[in-house]
């Protein structure tokens, strides 16, 4: 980034860091689009890591035995580079002040700017939309954080694979080894799912029934066995399908229900996408044939009316064009046979092929066509 352009940033930074999350809410509506969750957690990252790194060393310098919390506090800050944002979020609660929350807002505004500006956001679009927004804002006008961020986690989202910043593996780890249940709890409520520490048999017969019904093993002679099952019983046919269900539930437990309860849900969204460009290509599909279809009915049309009106030479000058296309329409239909080829692994080979058959020889005269070309070569 030049001067000029580091300039501008961060004047559009100063700008925009006093923004409310409806505002962002309102940015990103009109620009219709989200935001990489890490845009977020490598903000808290770096807004905290001093704060992180200060009270380490200060620990680790302690002349003194360390106390049985303080012994727990230095481990929890030797692994705070594998943090989620919610253990983040802690962070910024335990060391509330006004320089941390600046910092971060700045770092924040920072990273969104960029991120927008570098996916197609004008920047004097930006600059204008902030202009107007913070006309009336005043420096001690910082949002509140826990308000800003809860409101804006919608805003945000994960990549395939990743639970609040972390890959599922590296989550399992990090929430088992240094975060509370209470944390975890929290953290399933962020993502749309209630967990609780203790189970009743109506929780826990609609959990198991849930979870194996996402997996397409539920049965419903299981129902009676459920519904009349003890509490005990109820565990056991959880624990034969390595469900994560229980009446008492570990911290274990709660992590793999709140990993498979993401893990369903980002699987669920990623069909939903993968449907839905499909549906859309073979929407455009079914275009160009319709489009190909007319085009080479009119040729035929045009073709049979130029060789019962022309004369010899006449035959000659339309020869070339009649080629062309003919060549053009023989390229089509490659294209079309390669197509439903790759499609045919995704299960779509008998819609392709219903679209094939829909421009046949018969129905656009191109049989016709190339008869009357060879017949033009032969008599050339």
């Amino acid at each position: 980034m030049s001067k000029s352009e580091s300039l501008h940033m961060n004047a559009l930074v100063d700008l925009a860091m006093f923004s409310s999350a409806e505002e962002l809410a309102d940015l990103l509506d009109e620009l219709n689009t989200q935001l990489p969750r890490t845009l977020r957690i490598e903000a808290m990252r770096d807004a905290l890591a001093p704060y992180f790194k200060t009270e380490l060393k200060t620990l680790e310098h302690k002349t003194n035995a360390l106390e049985s919390h303080e012994t727990k506090r230095l481990e929890y800050l030797k692994s705070t580079s594998m943090f989620t944002e919610m253990q983040l979020r802690e962070a910024l609660n335990y060391y509330h002040d006004q320089k941390l929350l600046s910092t971060y807002y700045r770092l924040l505004w920072n990273n969104i700017l960029n991120y927008l500006e570098n996916n197609g956001a004008y920047a004097d679009y930006l600059k204008a939309f902030f202009t107007d927004k913070m006309r009336n804002k005043h420096a001690d006008d910082l949002p509140h954080h826990e308000g800003f961020n809860s409101a804006t986690d919608s805003l945000f989202y994960d990549e395939h694979g990743m639970l609040d910043g972390l890959t599922f593996d590296q989550i399992r780890r990090t929430l088992y080894n240094s975060a509370t249940k209470n944390l975890i709890i929290a953290t399933g409520k962020k993502y749309g799912f209630d967990i609780v520490k203790t189970m009743n048999k109506q929780q826990m017969r609609k959990l198991i029934k849930t979870m194996l019904t996402q997996r397409n093993e539920w049965e419903e002679t299981l129902t009676q066995t459920l519904e009349e099952g003890s509490i005990k019983t109820i565990e056991d046919i959880a624990a034969h399908y390595q469900l994560p269900i229980r009446s008492y539930l570990t911290k274990e437990d709660m992590i793999e229900q709140l990993i498979i309860h993401v893990k369903y849900q980002q699987d669920l969204l990623l069909q939903q996408q993968q449907e839905e460009s499909t549906e859309a290509y073979i929407k455009r599909l079914e275009e160009e044939v319709a489009q190909l279809k007319q085009q080479l009915q009119e040729l035929s049309s045009k073709q049979s009316e130029e060789i019962t009106q022309a004369s010899h030479p006449i035959r000659n000058k339309v020869r070339l064009p009649i080629l062309d296309i003919i060549a053009a329409s023989i390229m089509g239909f490659l294209f079309l046979g390669l197509m439903s080829y790759f499609l045919s692994n995704m299960g779509m080979f008998a819609t392709i092929n219903n679209l094939i058959n829909q421009v046949t020889y018969r129905e656009t005269g191109i049989m016709d066509i190339y008869h009357n070309v060879i017949d033009f070569i032969i008599r050339g």
